[in-house]
């Protein structure tokens, strides 16, 4: 049987076309004007007003929340189901991961569990809020969307309203989702993305930052340029070169050139698993809740940790490149003793990350193969 990796890009004609133009023109840097073309379209596709085009997703994290001046110790509700970069970024800036738990049996932030305690534990000093218990500042919320799964992003308005929170979007593995309900941007401040080698669409390695609001666009930008904005070498303040590469913009164009087929394609693959994955009691096949949802990658959820884990040695064995999709932030050891971990969290996140199987979803697989792969699994039950 042929080995399938979990997501991987294709390289096409269009795809070595443009770049043999970039090379012949010698435009493999941020000189160039592809990642204007891109940012240009990727409005179009969102119907948001600003883009700015970034190195990585994590970047694009990065960007945001200094746009939205975080300051020293300042807290971000977030979730405990969540790649690293999430973290990361608003450490560096300065800030506090306040880490949440999500819904049992679901990659969202648990919106009750948020409501409660902020409501239990904080007190309103000016026109901000705080917590009782280190009476650090609670700035922002930062939601998770994860696979291409949609929240209450209109709930999460409201929360953030009532408390004076600045909402970023944490949507990496979402662009596709973004693309079919723009309505999520109205009711945020930031909206991120990835366009790694493992998403869709993808550029190899880059992130975009989308914003209805100028002065996070102007900041931001600024920002991933050095603040060199009036005279070259002379900068106005601290910031870094995180753009994304006219090299890497191209490629990403030729995707969004092509994104209407691409969600196609995601949604038929979905499509063919539902079809030939047999019912079974001890897992479900993560499905979309809506038209607007498109998955970034299908995923087994299993009823109990342990298949979960002879499922993924299985499809190993049958050479099928899965693993467990994330490790929660309350199971990483350099985190334990850095991060505040609300009281009550971790337990629905770290028990669904362990019962989460990931499936081949690369756009260019074709019925076929999801019927082998699809075989196999309905074999494990047998």
């Amino acid at each position: 049987m042929k080995t399938y990796n979990l997501h991987e890009p294709k390289i096409y004609k269009n795809h070595l076309l443009i770049i043999k133009k970039i090379l012949r023109k010698n435009e493999i840097s941020t000189f160039g004007n592809y990642p204007e073309k891109c940012a240009e379209k990727i409005k179009s596709l969102t119907n948001s007003r600003y883009v700015v085009l970034l190195g990585t997703g994590s970047s694009s994290l990065l960007a945001a929340f200094r746009s939205i001046g975080l300051k020293r110790d300042d807290l971000v509700i977030t979730s405990n189901y969540t790649f690293i970069a999430t973290i990361n970024s608003i450490k560096i800036s300065g800030g506090e991961p306040w880490i949440f738990d999500t819904q049992k049996d679901s990659y969202n932030l648990d919106l009750s569990l948020i409501e409660e305690t902020l409501k239990r534990q904080t007190y309103k000093k000016g026109n901000y809020f705080y917590f009782k218990k280190n009476h650090k500042r609670i700035y922002s919320i930062c939601p998770v969307y994860v696979n291409g799964k949609l929240q209450d992003y209109k709930k999460i308005y409201k929360i953030a309203k009532k408390y004076n929170l600045k909402i970023i979007n944490d949507c990496a593995g979402s662009f596709l989702t973004l693309c079919k309900n723009s309505n999520l941007l109205r009711f945020s401040d930031i909206t991120i993305s990835s366009f790694n080698g493992n998403k869709s669409p993808s550029s190899g390695m880059g992130g975009c930052l989308i914003s209805n609001n100028k002065n996070y666009y102007l900041y931001s930008k600024n920002f991933s340029n050095n603040f060199s904005i009036k005279k070259k070498y002379l900068h106005t303040d601290y910031g870094f070169n995180i753009r994304m590469t006219n090299l890497h913009s191209a490629l990403l164009y030729s995707e969004l050139k092509s994104i209407k087929n691409t969600i196609k394609k995601k949604s038929m693959i979905t499509s063919y698993y539902k079809s030939f994955i047999k019912e079974n009691k001890r897992v479900k096949l993560l499905l979309p809740d809506s038209k607007n949802e498109v998955l970034w990658i299908n995923k087994l959820i299993f009823l109990k940790d342990n298949d979960a884990k002879k499922m993924i040695i299985f499809l190993k064995k049958n050479n099928i490149r899965t693993d467990n999709f994330w490790i929660t932030m309350n199971q990483q050891p350099f985190l334990k003793k850095k991060i505040l971990f609300e009281k009550e969290s971790s337990n629905n996140s770290e028990n669904f990350s362990k019962k989460v199987v990931p499936l081949p979803s690369s756009p260019f697989l074709e019925k076929k193969d999801i019927r082998n792969i699809s075989n196999l699994i309905n074999k494990f039950f047998n």
